[in-house]
């Protein structure tokens, strides 16, 4: 059995982890060093000499 302390520990740690996740996938979409960024694939085309 889970105790009520027990329990909104657990929901607290879920409540953070959903948040940390959700930062990280913020923080990938909007860094643009990331392959499937349209400003990483121009500068790569660029660097490899494609029009």
């Amino acid at each position: 059995m889970l105790t009520s302390r027990q329990l909104i520990s657990e929901l607290l740690f879920l409540v953070f982890a959903l948040i940390a996740l959700a930062a990280l996938a913020r923080s990938i979409e909007l860094d643009p060093v990331w392959p499937w960024r349209p400003g990483f694939r121009r500068l790569l085309n660029v660097l490899l000499g494609r029009a």
